[in-house]
C-alpha cells in the first residue's frame, strides 16, 4: 500500500514499457520501503567503474617530408612547405535537449531511460554529470543505458506522483529537487520508492543533473537524523525533532518537508566534511512527511527523499 504523504503534488501516468534488466553502476539516491542497508548513510557514489568505452577519436600523428620544389613559376626557389601532419580530430559537441519546466524534464528522462533511448536520455543530461561521467572514462549514453534498471522502474509505476522543491540559484542557476514517488519495479523490488532528481535551468530551458559529483569526492550524502530502523525505513520522530546530514566537502544544504521551498543551511566543519542542523519552525504534525535533503557544493549537487512518521 502506498503511504499516504499529505502533499500537494502532480500526478503522472506513464507510457507502459518493459524495462531491460542491466545492472546498474550508480546508487540511485533513493529511499526504498523495506530494503535494508546502512543504517545512518545514503550513499550516493559509485559503487563500480568498469570500463567504458570512450567516444573520442584518435588519430595517430603522421609526418611527410617537407616538399621543395626547384623553382618557382618566376624561376626562384619557393620556401619549403610546413610538414603535413594528421591533426587529433576535435570531439564532437553532444547534442542537448532542454524541456520548459523542472518536472517535463525529469519525466522525459526518466521515461527516455525507461524505453531504452539513450541518445534522448543523455541529450537532456546537464554539464556537471556528463563532466562527471567522462572524468571517469566513459560516455553519457553508455551510463545511460546502465541507469535503465534503477531509474527506468519508473515507467511501469501506475501511481507515479511527482513534487518539486524549489532551491532557489544555485551556482548561478535556477535549481529544482523533483521527487518522484509511488511503487516502482526497479532493482529487483516492487514497493513503495521515492527518488529525489536535480534539475537546472540552463538558458531558456531545464535539464537534469542525476550524477552531479566531483571527481575526488563521489556524491556522498549521510542522513544523520531520522536514523534508519532495522528494517530499512527512516524511523518514527518526535514532533519536535531536528533534521540533520552529513557530507564531503564545505557546501550549503537545503531541508524541505512536503512541498514547500527549501531551507537554506550553511554547513559546519565535522571531520573531513561538513554537518548541517535544521529545525522545522513549530511542532512537526503526528503524520507521514515527505522530507528531501539536498548538497550543493560546486560540481556537486545530490538530493535524497524520503518519508517518516511523526509520532
Amino acid at each position: 500500500m502506498t503511504p499516504n504523504v499529505q502533499t500537494r503534488s502532480k500526478w503522472r501516468r506513464p507510457v507502459r514499457l518493459a524495462a531491460a534488466g542491466i545492472a546498474s553502476v550508480l546508487v540511485v539516491v533513493s529511499y526504498l520501503s523495506g530494503v535494508g542497508g546502512d543504517a545512518d548513510a545514503v550513499d550516493v557514489r559509485r559503487v563500480s567503474e568498469p570500463a567504458m568505452p570512450t567516444t573520442q577519436p584518435t588519430v595517430a600523428p603522421t609526418s611527410t617530408s617537407a616538399v621543395v620544389p626547384a623553382s618557382s613559376s618566376h624561376g626562384v626557389a619557393a620556401a619549403p612547405t610546413a610538414p603535413a601532419v594528421a591533426r587529433k580530430a576535435a570531439p564532437k559537441t553532444a547534442a542537448t535537449q532542454t524541456r520548459a519546466t523542472p518536472e517535463s524534464a525529469v519525466l522525459d528522462w526518466v521515461d527516455a531511460v525507461g524505453r531504452g533511448d539513450v541518445k534522448t536520455a543523455a541529450a537532456l543530461v546537464g554539464r556537471k554529470s556528463r563532466r562527471y561521467i567522462e572524468s571517469l572514462g566513459g560516455n553519457v549514453e553508455g551510463f545511460m543505458k546502465e541507469s535503465q534498471e534503477g531509474y527506468g522502474g519508473w515507467v511501469q509505476s501506475s501511481d507515479r506522483q511527482t513534487t518539486e522543491i524549489e532551491l532557489g540559484a544555485v551556482d548561478n542557476a535556477p535549481t529544482t529537487i523533483v521527487v518522484l514517488s509511488g511503487t516502482s519495479r526497479g532493482e529487483g523490488s516492487d514497493g513503495f520508492r521515492t527518488d529525489a532528481i536535480p534539475a537546472v535551468r540552463i538558458g531558456g530551458g531545464w535539464m537534469v543533473e542525476p550524477t552531479a559529483f566531483r571527481s575526488d569526492t563521489g556524491g556522498r550524502l549521510e542522513l544523520v537524523t531520522p536514523t534508519r530502523a532495522s528494517d530499512g525505513r527512516l524511523a518514527t520522530m518526535q514532533p519536535d525533532g531536528v533534521i540533520s546530514a552529513n557530507a564531503l566537502g564545505t557546501g550549503d544544504f537545503y531541508f524541505s518537508l512536503e512541498d514547500q521551498p527549501a531551507a537554506r543551511v550553511q554547513g559546519e566543519r565535522a571531520g573531513g566534511g561538513a554537518r548541517a542542523t535544521w529545525d522545522p519552525p513549530g511542532d512537526m504534525a503526528a503524520h507521514r512527511h515527505l522530507l528531501v535533503v539536498a548538497y550543493a557544493d560546486g560540481d556537486t549537487l545530490t538530493a535524497f527523499a524520503g518519508v517518516f512518521d511523526v509520532a
